[in-house]
């Protein structure tokens, strides 16, 4: 008997195990189902490639440019990404350029990106969460435009953040954040307002060009590296 409830007890255990585990592909296929993702405390092993949905077209006039669209709503709570994260990407040794765009709201919160991260050029139609996240390599949201409100409040970033070109065109966050290394604003539009309240820059940041029609408030924010606020005196505003 005892052996009995061992064993159904080992079962369990590894029913459980496989639960809080999910292959990357498995989101595409929710995805490309119509089916919105929704997952707290799940280790998603395998690169997660949102640009390869069953959606995917050629960009009109470009030949080389193609997206896909999530039409569904986003939200990974307390889960770690082993692999990388891609919105997009360029084949090596090609011309050819894939992203994604997403026209309901992305939420991620407590996560853990160990692999690349890039939302370059993508377009959040809706609402955007990155709260307290750990990026671990270079987290890329270079070009990208976000319609609604957007928050990486809390997030740690471990090596580049790249927000060159970015364009905000809601309320923006980084109160908390701590840029470990690089922090690229250069040509970064702030359409109503930013927050980096008590943020820590480690090293370099660019504000250069940067573009704001509101109020970017920097109040108890840490510089501990050179600011480059080159055409835009962005700390002007420091409160």
């Amino acid at each position: 008997m005892k052996t009995l409830i061992f064993v159904l007890g080992m079962f369990l255990a590894l029913n459980i195990y496989a639960q809080e585990t999910m292959d990357a592909k498995e989101i595409i296929e929710m995805i490309n189902r119509g089916e919105a993702v929704n997952l707290n405390g799940v280790k998603i092993v395998g690169e997660l490639d949102l640009t390869d949905l069953e959606n995917r077209i050629q960009e009109r006039g470009n030949k080389d440019s193609y997206f896909s669209q999530v039409d569904v709503e986003l939200i990974f709570f307390n889960c770690d990404f082993t692999d990388d994260v891609l919105a997009f990407y360029c084949e090596e040794y090609s011309d050819k350029c894939f992203r994604a765009n997403f026209k309901e709201s992305v939420t991620f919160i407590d996560c853990t990106f160990s692999g690349e991260t890039s939302f370059k050029y993508s377009n959040f139609s809706g609402g955007a969460v990155f709260n307290k996240n750990i990026f671990t390599q270079e987290a890329n949201f270079k070009y990208s435009k976000f319609q609604g409100e957007v928050t990486f409040q809390g997030c740690s970033f471990r090596d580049e953040a790249n927000f060159k070109y970015a364009d905000f065109s809601g309320y923006v966050n980084f109160y908390e954040v701590d840029f470990m290394k690089e922090a690229d604003f250069k040509y970064t539009k702030f359409s109503n307002g930013a927050m980096f309240s008590d943020a820590h820059f480690h090293e370099e940041v660019d504000f250069k060009y940067t573009e704001y029609e509101e109020d970017v408030v920097f109040e108890g924010a840490q510089f501990d590296g050179e600011v480059d606020q080159k055409y835009s005196n962005i700390l002007r505003n420091l409160r």
